[in-house]
């Protein structure tokens, strides 16, 4: 069974119940100074590099200018 998902506005299949950052990156061709944001109800979350994250139907993800302090 596949997981629907979003990576910046294009809907992806996916066999797997967990991602990891660099798994979205790669998916939806996103460069690797961005910082990749899951979208939930429960609000944003950046998503740590090489964390599993569960996903469900539905979910969001998004790319964003990663900060650099200094």
């Amino acid at each position: 069974m596949s997981i629907k998902v979003m990576v910046n506005g294009k809907e992806l299949e996916l066999m797997e119940p967990f991602v990891t950052a660099e798994d979205v990156r790669i998916l939806g061709d996103i460069e690797q100074d961005r910082s990749i944001i899951l979208q939930t109800p429960d609000g944003n979350r950046m998503m740590e590099p090489h964390r599993r994250y569960p996903i469900q139907d539905g979910d969001f993800f998004a790319d964003a200018p990663t900060f650099k302090y200094g």
